[in-house]
């Protein structure tokens, strides 16, 4: 699992800045070059702006960290 910042945003792929996140595309290559090719990444956005924005990009990751660790656990049941 991945935890990353940004200070953009929509940086997900398909989202409108998605050309600017450099930062899981190489750490995806190197994880796979070593044998990790399952990665899943969770981020925080909007840290450039703060505010309300930079506050419920805070809960939607933390919702999501929340989601994915219950299906990673339903997998391994």
């Amino acid at each position: 699992m991945v935890l990353a910042a940004r200070g953009g945003h929509d940086q997900d792929p398909g989202g409108a800045s998605a050309h600017l996140n450099h930062l899981e595309a190489q750490l995806r290559v190197a994880l796979e070059y070593i044998g990790i090719a399952d990665m899943h990444t969770v981020a925080v956005e909007y840290q450039e702006d703060g505010g309300d924005l930079l506050a419920d990009s805070v809960a939607r990751a933390g919702h999501a960290v929340d989601g994915l660790v219950d299906r990673l656990l339903a997998q391994r049941s």
